[in-house]
């Protein structure tokens, strides 16, 4: 379902539809397989974790159709030397 309101346009390179697996960077570090199950105006979804009972609602620009997608979109991590 797609919902253009106030001329606002899609930001997610693809659309999500109930029942579609995606992909989701949770807490910035960790990308986790979620269903999707409901789809809203405004770009919001409602999405099922498949590795626990749980469920959260996020923008679908939050999702990503490829696990290596969403792992190219990490943030990288830098490491710091406080030894010298």
């Amino acid at each position: 379902m797609q919902c253009f309101q106030f001329g606002m346009q899609p930001q997610n390179r693809a659309v999500f539809h109930p029942g579609d697996t995606a992909y989701l960077i949770h807490s910035n570090r960790f990308v986790r397989e979620v269903t999707v199950m409901s789809t809203a105006c405004g770009g919001m979804c409602s999405v099922r974790f498949n590795d626990a009972n749980g469920g959260i609602r996020v923008r679908s620009s939050r999702l990503f159709q490829s696990k290596e997608d969403a792992e190219r979109h990490l943030p990288t991590r830098r490491t710091i030397n406080f030894l010298g």
